[in-house]
C-alpha cells in the first residue's frame, strides 16, 4: 500500500515545530492587522484635513503605496 506521507508529521519533533510555525505566522498577521488598521485610520483622517499640502502629501502616500 502507498505512504500517504502524513506519518512523517508524527515523526520527531514535526508536529511541535509545525504548531510553533503555525503561531508566528498567526502573530505576524495579527501585528500585520493591528497596524494596518491604525495607520489607515490616520492616513484617512489626513486625507479630511483642511490643509491642503497634508491632503496632497497623503494622496501622493496613497498612490504610491
Amino acid at each position: 500500500m502507498l505512504d500517504s506521507g502524513i506519518s512523517i508529521l508524527f515523526e520527531g519533533r514535526n508536529l511541535i515545530r509545525l504548531a510553533q510555525g503555525l503561531w508566528v505566522t498567526a502573530y505576524i498577521a495579527f501585528v500585520s492587522v493591528a497596524l494596518s488598521t491604525l495607520l489607515g485610520i490616520l492616513v484617512g483622517l489626513a486625507m479630511a484635513s483642511r490643509f491642503t499640502v497634508l491632503r496632497a502629501v497623503m494622496r501622493l502616500y496613497l498612490d504610491t503605496i
